[in-house]
């Protein structure tokens, strides 16, 4: 389902993950997400190219 995450709550959720420094699954947790490891896909698309790179792109 893409876009199902939308760039302020990407950023919310890295902000979390940063100030109070938690694994993946742990802000997953909170978060509700389902797959800690796209945490760390927005963490390094975010690394490489800001803001945004967070926005969620349509495939298709």
């Amino acid at each position: 389902m893409p876009g199902k995450y939308d760039v302020e709550f990407r950023l919310s959720v890295l902000k979390c993950l940063w100030d109070n420094q938690l694994s993946y699954r742990e802000v997953a947790a909170l978060f509700n997400i389902r797959s800690p490891g796209c945490i760390g896909d927005w963490e390094r698309c975010y690394h490489n190219g800001g803001i945004d790179a967070l926005i969620p792109r349509v495939r298709g």
